[in-house]
């Protein structure tokens, strides 16, 4: 026999983070997350057993808020796939000839402490990638996921030292420029 889980109840901050994606205001959502990452995440004292740091608060609100939102605005999926399909036609059409280029790195800063894990995976965005771009990182080659033409993602192990390290995309014999990531020692 399993048990019957409670109705959901909205948080605000779920609220607010599902109503910036229905706005399509993808700044004030990530405002959201750099306030709730920003803020002290060690557990008070006198924390009820129920406790979580407003990071991971954020991340559960975040979730829920999205999985709602993807609900509420989800297509049919023959038209997603027919969707699908035509944004692939077209960006495999603007791929060739495209200039090789990064230009987003996410995430782009970690704390050893917020991440509550050792590897995190990093995904960069730009254009022009193949299936021989390899992400370096730390003038290390990494071992890279071949994504699409405008993505690529790897997994780094953050517990191994803390600072600011460079990441770029090496392929055919050329180099994007590089974009800094930061993991912040745990305090």
């Amino acid at each position: 026999m399993s048990a019957i889980e409670p109705p959901h109840t909205p948080t605000a901050q779920e609220t607010a983070i599902y109503d910036a994606l229905t706005a399509g205001d993808n700044d004030a959502v990530e405002q959201m997350r750099a306030d709730a990452y920003a803020q002290n995440q060690t557990m008070p004292p006198d924390a009820p057993p129920d406790w979580v740091s407003p990071a991971a608060q954020f991340d559960i609100d975040h979730a829920y808020a999205l999985a709602h939102y993807h609900d509420d605005n989800e297509m049919p999926e023959a038209e997603r796939e027919d969707n699908t399909a035509t944004a692939a036609r077209e960006h495999n059409a603007d791929a060739e000839g495209a200039v090789f280029a990064l230009f987003g790195l996410e995430p782009d800063a970690v704390t050893q402490e917020g991440i509550g894990k050792q590897r995190v995976e990093l995904r960069l965005s730009g254009q022009g990638f193949t299936e021989t771009g390899r992400i370096v990182y730390d003038d290390a080659e990494v071992a890279t996921a071949y994504i699409s033409a405008a993505a690529l993602s790897c997994e780094i192990d953050a517990s191994l030292a803390d600072g600011t390290f460079d990441v770029f995309v090496r392929q055919d014999g050329q180099e994007t420029e590089a974009l800094s990531f930061t993991i912040e020692a745990a305090q």
